[in-house]
């Protein structure tokens, strides 16, 4: 545990953050009520505390330097933190229910297995869950937040917070790979079904068969599609053909003593695993503690 001696002014960095958050002295200064020239001084003892410069003042803008952006983005998380543990003290004899809209894949692969945690930790936070793979309306739909598969993050009528980034490799079953006869990947590639994502978000942001493998090698007849990435995993895994695992949904061949990897390469989607919000809806309070949860749980 760092010593409370080692962390910069906590003051000092409050502001900081709300000028890196607000992209604005004069917007943090609003927001914590004190004023700009305050702000400025609390930039300066967090720098001089630091020792780094992490801010460039041109023409009287100040903005956080691009290398520093992250570092901001954690103090950030950091402090959502704090204040949901406040919250959750305050409304600990208090039930309140939170709906969250979430990928199918996500849900069943990664929240599912890790939900015992969340309600014990928070059992007078009633769940429901709505599977859905399209993007929530906020405004019109009673959800409180959404965990999203997605590339577009540019609306800024809403906050995308990335949970963790997506890999993927192709594999098979250890007893698929022995029934066809051996670890040859082209005679693999040439005598299995090939199971494939086919969902309208995912098609034309994730790699497929031919990143890694000549055209040459597939038999068109021998394609299957899905629209659900766990029929995939059922279907690869009851042996009917390979598969492209997704380490973004906890899935990795080579961790995986059950399953053969059949490249050696990752590689990164053009897609990542985001939580989703409103920007102009405040969080509530018990949404706030499920969005840090999630984060703490399975950002990487």
């Amino acid at each position: 545990m760092a010593k409370l001696s080692n962390l910069p002014p906590m003051k000092s960095l409050i502001s900081a953050e709300a000028v890196v958050r607000n992209k604005s002295v004069a917007k943090a200064a609003e927001e914590l009520n004190i004023t700009p020239s305050a702000i400025s001084q609390q930039l300066r003892v967090l720098e001089g505390a630091m020792k780094i410069p992490l801010f460039s003042r041109v023409k009287g803008k100040v903005s956080v330097k691009p290398e520093y952006i992250n570092y901001f983005k954690e103090i950030s998380r950091s402090l959502d933190t704090i204040k949901s543990a406040g919250e959750g003290l305050r409304l600990s004899d208090k039930f309140s229910t939170l709906t969250v809209s979430i990928v199918p894949s996500f849900a069943s692969l990664c929240l599912i297995n890790s939900l015992p945690d969340f309600l014990k930790k928070y059992p007078t936070i009633r769940l429901n869950i709505i599977s859905s793979l399209n993007m929530v309306d906020f405004g019109t739909n009673n959800i409180d937040v959404s965990i999203r598969y997605t590339a577009t993050t540019t609306d800024t009528s809403l906050v995308f917070e990335k949970i963790r980034d997506d890999y993927l490799l192709p594999c098979a079953t250890k007893s698929l790979v022995q029934d066809i006869g051996g670890e040859n990947i082209e005679r693999i590639i040439q005598n299995s079904y090939l199971l494939e994502d086919i969902s309208t978000p995912l098609w034309n942001v994730k790699p497929n068969w031919s990143s890694w493998y000549p055209e040459s090698w597939f038999n068109k007849n021998k394609v299957l599609g899905f629209t659900d990435y766990n029929h995939v995993i059922n279907a690869g895994k009851k042996d009917i053909g390979a598969f492209i695992a997704r380490t973004g949904l906890m899935i990795d061949p080579k961790l995986d003593d059950t399953l053969v990897p059949l490249a050696d390469n990752y590689l990164k989607s053009g897609a990542s695993f985001y939580i989703v919000y409103s920007s102009h809806i405040p969080l509530k309070p018990h949404t706030r503690t499920f969005k840090n949860w999630i984060l703490n749980q399975f950002s990487n």
